[in-house]
């Protein structure tokens, strides 16, 4: 399960293969994927073209390898082994999304995993690729990564009130723990205008 994902490793100097199961939640073209089942989420890299359907099921083989904040799935293959199914962020609010555990170390629990949260605009970037949102929640300032087209970008007023739902990546220091996170976005169905900006 990928709960177990964390427990594998180098044993006499040899990675050991592994396979799991789980949905897509993720796939952005021309990289690797996300996976989700149940709580546990996982980034997959594969050498192969995915362009699968967000929600499908699918089946991983792959190498288990440290990230810089929580376990991958290197050098994978995989096969669809069910058609695609609706899928609902889990709700959280941004203060959530790393926390100090019990003994003082910062904890990014619903690292990618999907989520929605809420967050008023303060600012969006523009870019070739994608859209920078800059967004603020309580007293927690986080970003969202929009994939983009000119044809597509989306007019969005500073200071409005967003329901945001993505995949949640945490951002890690070279001693692998959560300082900050971002999100990442599907398409711009991803995002709700709650409320305008304020006059």
């Amino acid at each position: 399960s990928l709960a177990d994902l964390a427990q594998f490793g180098d044993q006499a100097g040899a990675s050991q293969r592994i396979k799991v199961r789980g949905i897509v939640t993720y796939d952005p073209p021309g990289q690797g994927f996300y996976l989700q089942d149940g709580h546990q989420g996982v980034y997959v890299n594969s050498d192969y073209a995915s362009s699968l359907a967000v929600g499908s099921q699918v089946e991983v083989v792959g190498y288990p390898t440290a990230g810089r904040y929580a376990p991958t799935l290197d050098d994978a293959v995989f096969r669809v082994v069910g058609p695609a199914q609706p899928l609902v962020g889990l709700p959280q609010s941004a203060a959530g999304m790393v926390m100090v555990d019990v003994n003082g170390f910062p904890q990014a629990s619903y690292d990618a995993l999907l989520v929605q949260l809420k967050g008023r605009l303060i600012e969006q970037v523009p870019g070739t690729d994608e859209d920078l949102l800059l967004l603020v929640d309580g007293e927690t300032v986080f970003t969202a990564r929009l994939p983009q087209s000119g044809k597509q970008r989306l007019a969005l007023n500073d200071g409005s009130l967003l329901s945001i739902t993505g995949v949640c990546a945490a951002k890690a220091d070279k001693s692998h723990e959560a300082h900050s996170f971002e999100l990442l976005l599907r398409s711009p169905a991803d995002l709700v205008v709650l409320n305008g900006a304020p006059w």
